[in-house]
C-alpha cells in the first residue's frame, strides 16, 4: 500500500513538473515584460512579450501575453506623430490579437 502511495505522488509530482517545467520560462519571461511595462520601458517590454510567445506558453497565459503585448505596442501611438505609421501599429497589434485566436469576431457570419 505504501509503495502504491508512493507511486501515486511520483506520477502527480512528474505531471506538476512537465507541465509547469516547459511553461516556466515563458511566465519568466512574462513577468520580466510586465515589469518593463510598469516601469515605461515598452520597447523593452516588447522584445520581451515576443520572446516569452517563443517559449511556447500554454493557450490561456500565450492570450495574456498577446493582450499585454498589443496594449504595449499601442503605447507607440502616443509618441508617433505619422498617421500611415499610426495606422501600421493598429493593425499590427490587431494581428497580435487574432493570429492566434485569442480575440476576434464571435460571430464568424457578420458582414
Amino acid at each position: 500500500m505504501k509503495n502504491k502511495i508512493l507511486i501515486v505522488v511520483f506520477l502527480v509530482s512528474l505531471i506538476f513538473i512537465v507541465k509547469f517545467g516547459i511553461e516556466m520560462p515563458a511566465i519568466i519571461c512574462y513577468n520580466q515584460a510586465n515589469n518593463l511595462y510598469n516601469n515605461g520601458k515598452y520597447e523593452e517590454a516588447i522584445i520581451k512579450y515576443k520572446k516569452s510567445l517563443e517559449l511556447f506558453p500554454s493557450k490561456d497565459k500565450e492570450c495574456k501575453i498577446r493582450i499585454n503585448l498589443a496594449l504595449t505596442n499601442l503605447k507607440k501611438l502616443e509618441k508617433e506623430a505619422i498617421r500611415e505609421k499610426k495606422l501600421e501599429i493598429l493593425q499590427e497589434s490587431s494581428k497580435i490579437l487574432t493570429e492566434k485566436g485569442c480575440a476576434g469576431f464571435e460571430n464568424k457570419n457578420r458582414t
